[in-house]
C-alpha cells in the first residue's frame, strides 16, 4: 500500500510511512509483531526505523533480492 494516493490520504494522520515496492517480497510480519511485543511503547519513528532494519538484515542474509530500480534481472527469492 505504498501508492501515492494512500500516502496523500494519510498525510494528516501518520508521521512516518514505510512502504515496499510492488515487486518486493511481503513484509516479515512475524519480526514486526515481535518488535511490537518487545517494545509496545516505541514511537512511530522507532517502529519505522525498526522495520527498515528488519528488511536490511533480510537483504544482508540473502533472504530478499536486492537490485536497482529499472534493473531487468529477476529478483532473487
Amino acid at each position: 500500500m505504498g501508492a501515492l494516493e494512500v500516502e496523500y490520504e494519510m498525510r494528516n494522520i501518520a508521521a512516518f510511512e514505510v512502504a515496499c515496492q510492488v515487486y518486493a517480497r511481503p513484509w516479515s510480519y512475524g519480526a514486526i509483531i515481535s518488535s511490537l511485543v518487545k517494545a509496545p511503547a516505541q514511537s512511530a519513528e522507532q517502529l519505522a526505523r525498526g522495520l527498515v532494519a528488519i528488511v536490511h538484515d533480510e537483504i544482508k542474509a540473502g533472504k530478499r533480492g536486492r537490485r536497482a530500480v529499472g534493473d531487468p534481472r529477476p529478483v532473487r527469492r
